[in-house]
């Protein structure tokens, strides 16, 4: 095989090594806490929206459309509807109170934090009309709040390590990133 062949070969095979890695480091989850000890403060509410508890009856659909339109702009994926709200539902963690949900003027979910009863957010999601309006902000401060009030220490979440937008995010609202 002429040189530069094999020069070849072990460059592209080199670079194949490092977008595989990049491509596992993107797809690592980075874990974040929130101290609750001092009181987050109210959260401002953008006009136009109204946050209500998760209604079993009426949220579970328009909740799982925003969320699977959101991740799918940005990274991660939402199982179909049926194996989503039956492993949410099933879930030892979940608590329907736990789950926040901002309506739009059209009474349809626009942000949802939906949270553990361990302190936990599992799944964050503004609709993307209205990101960069201070929504996602007051819903984390809601969501501090709530678990503060509730006794807990620190709020937790994991998110992937590629999703720059969301790391940028949960660190101006001074969460910090566990060991």
């Amino acid at each position: 095989m002429p040189r530069l062949s094999r020069f070849f070969l072990a460059w592209v095979a080199l670079r194949l090594c490092a977008v595989h890695q990049a491509w596992v480091n993107s797809e690592r989850a980075i874990p974040f806490l929130k101290s609750l000890r001092r009181d987050p403060g109210l959260p401002e509410w953008p006009a136009g929206v109204r946050i209500v508890v998760f209604d079993e009856d009426r949220h579970p659909a328009p909740c799982h459309r925003l969320l699977r339109r959101a991740y799918s702009e940005g990274q991660g994926a939402v199982p179909d509807f049926d194996d989503w709200w039956q492993r949410l539902r099933n879930d030892a963690e979940y608590a329907a109170d736990y789950t926040f949900v901002v309506l739009g003027d059209a009474d349809q979910p626009v942000a949802l934090a939906q949270c553990w009863s361990s302190a936990f957010l599992k799944d964050f999601a503004v609709a993307s009309d209205w990101r960069r309006r201070g929504l996602g902000t007051a819903l984390m401060m809601h969501v501090f709040d709530a678990f503060r009030r509730n006794g807990f220490e620190a709020l937790r979440l994991k998110v992937r390590a590629g999703n720059l937008p969301a790391i940028a995010f949960y660190e101006s609202l001074g969460m910090i990133r566990e060991p």
